[in-house]
């Protein structure tokens, strides 16, 4: 768990999945779904605000990664985009 945001749960398999999850501030939920394409996401659906995410992300792993892995993964790439009141934006580009 980050600080941030809680990974309430999630469905589907490393190639396609959704993940719910819980911004802790406000106790808000979001979903986002990924599907994996090569070595990038598509990360799309709406944050724990109500604001509609679409971003692209790369992702080079040594190993197979879980979904959980890669939603930590992608959350904190995308923490600006995901969490623009969190502080310590990272630059999703």
């Amino acid at each position: 768990m980050n600080e941030h945001f809680i990974l309430i749960d999630t469905v589907g398999d490393i190639d396609n999945f959704t993940a719910n999850y819980e911004h802790i501030a406000s106790g808000a939920v979001g979903q986002l779904q990924f599907v994996k394409l090569g070595n990038e996401y598509s990360v799309f659906g709406t944050n724990h605000a109500g604001q509609a995410i679409e971003e692209t992300v790369t992702v080079e792993a040594s190993s197979a990664p879980t979904p959980k892995q890669i939603f930590w993964l992608v959350a904190d790439i995308l923490k600006a985009v995901l969490c623009p009141e969190c502080g310590d934006k990272t630059d999703p580009e």
